[in-house]
């Protein structure tokens, strides 16, 4: 197999030549070029039924394979046509967008201004007061006592604590 007059110049270095013996090999030489399934190949978009056999959206030409080892069950395809390859720069980009978006929000969120511990502790006291204010004048709002833990034992008595 020779690379597809379909491949891309970019798709170029996923393929490798070996020996092969004399004219065994591609145009009668002792070389045949095949595709390296072992590559740092990406998979592209692909359609089809069966898990080994997937064809090219943007060209319609067969796949090829991506795994992680030799013999290993391929897991994706990559098609080596133009578009593909477009399709592998735009995907590059996108990823190089999302890290820098992610970073820019990691730098805003550390810059964010810090709540002051003393405004919660000012607004409990207030609340407490004020609950503590009804109650003495002889405001008996149940959600003031409840929030206060207070029980009522009998009218006019109530147990503080």
């Amino acid at each position: 197999m020779a690379i597809p007059e379909y491949a891309d110049p970019r798709s170029h270095k996923h393929f490798s030549r070996g020996f092969v013996g004399t004219s065994h090999g591609d145009d009668n030489t002792g070389y045949k070029t095949s595709w390296d399934p072992i590559s740092e190949a990406k998979p592209t978009s692909t359609m089809g039924v069966h898990t080994h056999t997937r064809f090219c959206v943007f060209c319609g030409n067969r796949a090829f394979p991506i795994q992680s080892c030799v013999g290993a069950d391929p897991h994706g395809f990559s098609c080596v046509c133009k578009d593909a390859m477009d399709e592998i720069d735009w995907q590059e980009q996108f990823q190089l967008l999302l890290n820098e978006q992610a970073k820019a929000r990691r730098l805003l969120i550390k810059d964010m201004p810090k709540r002051n511990p003393d405004v919660f502790e000012q607004y409990a006291k207030r609340v407490w007061e004020h609950n503590l204010a009804d109650i003495r004048k002889d405001f008996f709002a149940q959600s003031a006592m409840a929030r206060l833990g207070i029980t009522v034992d009998e009218p006019k008595k109530f147990n503080l604590g």
